[in-house]
């Protein structure tokens, strides 16, 4: 995510996404912000680093 061309209002939303517990697992918080649709800083939901990247449930990381 670039940061320099976030507007402050989404930095503020996605700084309030990244409090809540996983969306997936329910891992508490803080959680990273994972963009549904790249560029859109409004449709972010909380993942923890697991359910993000990780090992068992991490999607980022499996080949396409």
């Amino acid at each position: 995510m670039n940061g320099k061309n976030i507007s402050a209002k989404a930095r503020q939303h996605i700084g309030r996404v990244k409090e809540l517990d996983c969306s997936v697992c329910d891992a508490p918080g803080p959680s990273d912000a994972h963009h549904i649709e790249q560029g859109s800083h409004f449709t972010v939901v909380a993942l923890c680093k697991d359910c993000h990247q990780g090992s068992s449930n991490g999607r980022q990381k499996e080949p396409t």
